[in-house]
């Protein structure tokens, strides 16, 4: 990994440890419940109504097959999202293609834009659905919305902290590519240094900004910077 964190433990503030509690116990709710679900099913279908994050069930396709009313309010104004992805960022994606890769589970935070176009900042935990035995049954989902962000409002107001945690999910390759275009370095260059093409570097790139909340490239040197003066990463040379 390029970059390392320092005293992570020290920087969550309680009231982040009272989401990371109740988000646990709400991921271990919805797993059991669904579960419990498939063992007793008689061509029931499994309730999610009960949750208050936002609860959904994914196909091999990526396209929502279940939902619960909380998805449908956030994401499509209390219509339906069946047929459809989650929000409208990379990430989503990404998460199911890890998961389809063989990962059991994924969890990040990151940013997409509810159904009234206001970028919110997210909490995701995806899991595999290898126990229950019918290949419609994929992916399950848990999102839980974790603020909003005003359109117009410029990134370097959010929460140093928030974009940390963001920026400490991201892979060793994404560091790596953050790292080189901190250094001047070109798409090309960067394609080379992590053995990918340069298209694979550009939507790599492009899902960070997304993921983090920048619009330009510029801005992954200025928020490493401000990382770094902050003493929240050390810069491996």
């Amino acid at each position: 990994m390029m970059f390392r964190s320092v005293d992570i433990s020290n920087r969550i503030d309680k009231a982040h440890q009272v989401h990371s509690r109740t988000f646990e116990l709400s991921k271990t709710q919805v797993v059991n419940a669904l579960l419990q679900w498939a063992e007793n099913a008689s061509g029931s279908e499994p309730d999610l109504s009960r949750f208050t994050d936002c609860v959904y069930i994914k196909d091999a396709h990526g396209c929502i097959i279940r939902e619960n009313q909380a998805l449908c309010d956030v994401f499509a104004n209390g219509g339906t999202m069946i047929g459809r992805a989650v929000g409208n960022d990379e990430t989503d994606s990404h998460m199911d293609a890890v998961l389809l890769l063989g990962n059991p589970w994924i969890e990040c935070q990151h940013f997409a834009s509810n159904a009234d176009g206001r970028m919110c900042a997210l909490q995701t935990f995806k899991r595999r659905l290898d126990e229950i035995e019918d290949p419609a049954f994929c992916i399950l989902g848990v999102t839980r919305i974790l603020g909003f962000v005003d359109k117009d409002e410029d990134v370097r107001r959010l929460s140093l902290r928030e974009q940390f945690a963001v920026f400490n999910t991201l892979d060793d390759i994404d560091h790596t590519i953050c790292r080189m275009i901190a250094d001047g370095e070109s798409t090309k260059d960067i394609a080379a240094a992590v053995s990918l093409t340069t298209k694979s570097i550009e939507n790599r790139r492009q899902r960070i900004m997304t993921s983090l909340g920048l619009r330009r490239p510029v801005e992954i040197v200025k928020l490493l910077v401000r990382l770094e003066e902050n003493r929240m990463i050390d810069r491996m040379r």
